[in-house]
């Protein structure tokens, strides 16, 4: 044990001790493990970086740096959680969202680090599992890099069966990720463009509005695939996909709308949609995911996160498991 009263090992390799918080956010830092869960967790559930510094007593800079190894911590431990987990049916999505450095709003220019950026979110329709992330200038690159994601996790070879809105760059994004160049057969000239692979399905709904904005139809367009098994995929709409991006808005102060708290910096801002999506899945009980318990009086349902009720984990993690938490290299 060590000054703090914190478990010591030693390294049989190369002889050097260290202490249990060894790879995790706690490691050399000398304000409590409480007061550092506390904060992020504040900012975990909509709170500014202003008002977690007025209440934890501490510098913002102080709490922005925390946010920043929170998001780096976090994208390690998704990539070990989702690492190999083949995603189902899914339903994809773009957020519009602002990042522009203080001072500089009334005279934006948008540039590589500033203005207005998409993040697009792929989502497991049966588990609600945000399988995969994409924050980039505009929502087709957005797109791609969710989808570089999702290959690099649990889809190798091609995209799950997608389902998304009327937007048409889905489309394009998947094909240059997972398309292929096709063998040249030796007739006409060499095919240089990729094309889409056998089997993939992509269903694109088409929502169409009067004049005063009412909904008065919804079309089914078949973008990718056999239209038969394409209409077949279960849940023909984008409702779990938009209503995880109101849950970004509502639980993350950098995507108030009108509001003051936006994201100043582009490598903080990353680090944020991280921080949420690994709460989210993994810390976050979902209703629309709760079971029913039959055999137990005293409790009527058993609360479910993402991760949960996709088999990753078997009980709701808190901040504090998080933030212990030592990803395994992948």
């Amino acid at each position: 044990m060590d000054q703090a009263g914190k478990q010591r090992f030693r390294c049989k390799c190369c002889g050097q001790s260290f202490n249990e918080n060894r790879g995790t956010l706690f490691y050399r830092k000398r304000t409590p493990e409480k007061d550092i869960t506390e904060a992020l967790a504040m900012l975990a559930d909509g709170c500014g970086v202003n008002s977690v510094s007025r209440v934890k007593g501490v510098t913002a800079d102080t709490v922005v740096a925390w946010q920043r190894e929170a998001g780096l911590h976090a994208e390690a431990v998704l990539d070990v959680l989702l690492g190999g987990q083949e995603a189902g049916p899914s339903q994809v999505d773009g957020l519009w969202s602002f990042v522009v450095h203080k001072g500089s709003k009334k005279n934006l220019l948008e540039t590589p680090t500033e203005g207005t950026f998409w993040r697009t979110t792929v989502l497991e329709i049966a588990t609600r599992l945000r399988v995969a992330r994409g924050l980039e200038k505009s929502e087709t690159e957005a797109s791609e890099q969710a989808f570089r994601q999702l290959q690099e996790r649990g889809n190798p070879d091609a995209p799950p069966p997608l389902i998304s809105d009327g937007w048409g760059g889905i489309d394009q994004a998947l094909i240059e990720v997972y398309g292929c160049v096709p063998v040249y057969t030796g007739r006409g000239h060499p095919p240089t463009l990729k094309r889409p692979g056998e089997g993939w399905l992509y269903v694109m709904i088409i929502k169409h509005r009067d004049s005063t904005g009412r909904l008065t139809s919804v079309e089914h367009k078949v973008v990718l695939g056999d239209e038969t098994l394409a209409l077949a995929t279960p849940g023909h709409s984008t409702a779990y996909v938009e209503r995880t991006h109101l849950t970004m808005r509502t639980h993350g102060a950098r995507l108030t709308r009108k509001g003051l708290q936006f994201s100043k910096d582009l490598l903080l801002h990353r680090a944020a949609a991280a921080w949420d999506d690994l709460v989210y899945n993994v810390a976050r009980p979902l209703r629309t995911l709760r079971q029913r318990l039959a055999d137990e009086a005293k409790r009527r349902w058993w609360p479910r996160t993402p991760a949960m009720a996709a088999g990753l984990t078997d009980r709701i993690w808190s901040i504090g498991d998080i933030l212990r938490t030592v990803p395994a290299p992948v």
